[in-house]
């Protein structure tokens, strides 16, 4: 079974946008292929309804809608905020899953 990553897809135009999708949709359908997509939904949504206005708008179907068709399993990563991040790099810390060193490195990256 191949699997294929597609990260960033909210940072291309419209057009590539659904290219990609339909691209996609058309590996699912028939190959053994898994498509793992990073991507910002309200970015991707937008693209889908500026490509696909008409026809959404006469199946009385959404953006979101669409793109639920497509991605089977959802998972969403939330925000942190700095106190969280910062929470987080310390409790890797303590469990030995970074040293010193990577830890002060990425608390300065945070600019505490």
């Amino acid at each position: 079974r191949l699997s294929v990553l597609i990260d960033d897809l909210d940072r291309c135009n419209k057009d590539t946008v659904m290219k990609i999708l339909q691209a996609v949709i058309l590996l699912l359908n028939d190959a053994p292929v898994t498509c793992w997509l990073a991507l910002d939904t309200g970015i991707v949504v937008s693209s889908i309804e500026q490509e696909m206005k008409d026809q959404l708008d006469e199946a009385g179907m959404t953006g979101y809608d669409f793109i639920e068709k497509i991605i089977q399993l959802p998972l969403c990563i939330p925000d942190l905020d700095t106190n969280q991040k910062v929470k987080f790099i310390s409790r890797l810390f303590v469990q030995d899953k970074l040293d010193s060193t990577h830890l002060m490195k990425l608390v300065n990256e945070l600019e505490i």
